[in-house]
């Protein structure tokens, strides 16, 4: 079973935005129009990837450049070999929500 969960409205954000839903810290990613959510944490070595930045459509990690697509989380380069994890979003009336499974 999934919830929608609530978590920003789009105005507030530009390029990036870290959130933290219990216990699990997320990264909305803007790109266009459209808003992403992936872990903030790179399967790689376990560090936080809000530093870094969006290229062609993928997330690349601040400290070592494994890159990651924003919509499904798979990795796309090393030294990443796994993909981290991608959340669904919905927007509505300006707002954001992220699907959370029970």
């Amino acid at each position: 079973m999934s919830r929608l969960i609530k978590v920003a409205k789009i105005e507030e954000i530009n390029e990036k935005l870290k959130i933290k839903i219990e216990d699990e810290e997320i990264l909305l990613i803007r790109e266009n129009n459209s808003i992403y959510a992936v872990s903030n944490t790179c399967s790689h070595q376990e560090k936080e990837l809000f530093c870094g930045f969006l290229e062609n459509g993928a997330w690349v990690c601040p400290h070592h450049g494994a890159r990651f697509d924003i919509k499904t989380g798979e990795a796309l380069s090393m030294p990443a070999v796994e993909g981290i994890k991608s959340y669904n979003v919905k927007m509505a009336d300006g707002e954001i929500f992220i699907e959370m499974e029970d």
